[in-house]
């Protein structure tokens, strides 16, 4: 579950632009983690835009945040920025 978005446009994308999208894991701490994400123009440095995307693993029969651990959290982490 998604909670906070911190997007910077930087460059304007129009209809038919070709977007290419990288993402990665930023951190990771016990209940939730930060993807950061970067969007250019394809075939290109331009950056159209940038965030960082907090999310949280949630149980909806508890209805709360549960910890990132086991085989997620080890996902995470083959993802994370070196």
């Amino acid at each position: 579950m998604v909670v906070n978005i911190n997007i910077n446009y930087r460059y304007p994308a129009t209809m038919g632009d070709q977007l290419a999208i990288a993402t990665s894991v930023k951190s990771i701490s016990h209940r939730s983690a930060v993807m950061h994400q970067r969007v250019v123009l394809d075939g290109s440095d331009t950056v159209v835009a940038e965030a960082d995307v907090t999310f949280v693993a949630f149980d909806g029969k508890q209805n709360k945040a549960v910890p990132l651990e086991g085989s997620l959290k080890e996902l995470l982490q083959a993802m994370q920025d070196q």
